[in-house]
């Protein structure tokens, strides 16, 4: 079933919730464990209403989409089944053999409507597969790996718009690749999405990071560091975590241009949450070599924005700023104090508001892929 199958998808939904918060006495991962439980034993109708609760607290989450549509085959409301399934695969769901064998879907598959709807997700997904991505490595102070989408008909004598993505914390590149793989083809651009240089291990999977785990400045705060510069030793190492991963980052983006004919002048730079935190201090330290940043529930850190960096961006880097104003885990206030900050400077930027909590969502996909196209024409 499902449920086992996209462990590390469940894992960075699972994340997101926990950064989130969901307002009651159970955390997320003990709704997600009862909801499989009873789904386990039979209890369709508890199961159904576990996942719609976690819906309601953080929407557009496919693994809770499908499992939810799952439940409703089980108890037959189809049309309900039906509806949910599609908005999984709207969502990110695109794996065909288990739309097409699921013990879950059997009911839904039974009927006339669920079969011709199960038929065109899953021949829709396996025409999608090719978009998906394939896995490569670069070479930087550490072997980094990357998953990158490509034209399927690289024109001779053409370059082409890169978009590198930045994960959020705990995530990791598939989950971005493929909500955004129904953009790349109309996009005609390559996509490429790095994996953080450090793994996070959960009890099911793993995620990666761009930045150490907080103990790891704790320890070196407290090494031969008076009481009284703490402050600033803090600023000190958030300027070496940046240094580190934005080295990294800039190894990725080298070693994409060196293998595929990428145009140097439409590079865009986009991250999500902790990844946007990174793209933010990447963007402003090099801003010629960026055409657009795209920043999603995210903050700009003051020592990213100082007067001389702001001073050197100026005019050279658009931004885009896309937060939920549901956003839970990083308050829309981010959004507005960044805004603020890059106008002052003669930044040029705009907030994108949408629903969605700190997550992204199909709409929000297709909003920045219309806003990468209108500047990567030319």
């Amino acid at each position: 079933m499902m449920k086992k199958r996209i462990a590390p998808v469940v894992v960075a939904a699972v994340v997101c919730w926990v950064l989130v918060g969901i307002g009651s006495a159970a955390t997320p991962e003990q709704m997600e464990r009862r909801a499989l439980e009873a789904m386990r034993i039979g209890q369709y109708t508890k199961a159904a209403s576990l996942w719609q609760e976690i819906l309601e607290r953080s929407p557009g989450q496919f693994p809770a989409l499908y499992n939810l549509a799952c439940c409703y085959s089980r108890t037959g409301e189809l049309d309900q089944a039906a509806l949910r399934l599609e908005e999984a695969y709207k969502a990110g769901m695109s794996d065909p053999e288990l739309l097409r064998s699921d013990p879950d879907l059997e009911a839904l598959r039974g009927s006339r409507k669920g079969r011709a709807l199960i038929n065109r997700l899953a021949s829709d997904a396996e025409q999608l597969r090719r978009l998906r991505g394939v896995p490569g490595y670069f070479e930087a102070p550490v072997l980094g790996g990357f998953r990158i989408v490509v034209p399927p008909v690289l024109k001779e004598n053409r370059k082409y718009p890169l978009v590198m993505i930045l994960h959020g914390h705990g995530a990791n590149p598939e989950n971005y690749v493929g909500i955004f793989e129904r953009v790349a083809s109309s996009l005609d651009a390559i996509v490429c999405a790095p994996y953080g240089p450090y793994p996070i291990p959960f009890e099911r999977g793993h995620g990666y990071s761009w930045f150490p785990a907080p103990w790891f400045f704790q320890d070196l705060l407290r090494t031969g560091t008076p009481t009284g510069d703490r402050t600033q030793r803090r600023q000190e190492i958030e300027m070496q975590e940046q240094s580190v991963s934005r080295s990294f980052v800039l190894a990725a983006i080298d070693h994409v241009s060196s293998q595929f004919p990428v145009d140097p002048d439409r590079v865009f730079l986009m991250g999500h949450s902790e990844g946007g935190v990174l793209a933010y201090g990447l963007a402003l330290e090099h801003p010629d070599l960026f055409r657009g940043l795209i920043v999603v529930g995210a903050r700009l850190r003051p020592s990213d924005a100082t007067p001389e960096i702001l001073s050197e961006a100026a005019g050279q880097v658009e931004v885009m700023i896309c937060h939920s104003r549901g956003d839970k885990a990083m308050s829309f206030d981010h959004a507005k104090a960044a805004s603020e900050t890059l106008a002052g400077a003669g930044i040029q930027s705009k907030i994108f508001p949408y629903e969605g909590g700190h997550g992204l969502t199909p709409d929000l996909a297709q909003t920045i892929g219309r806003w990468i196209a209108a500047r990567s024409r030319g």
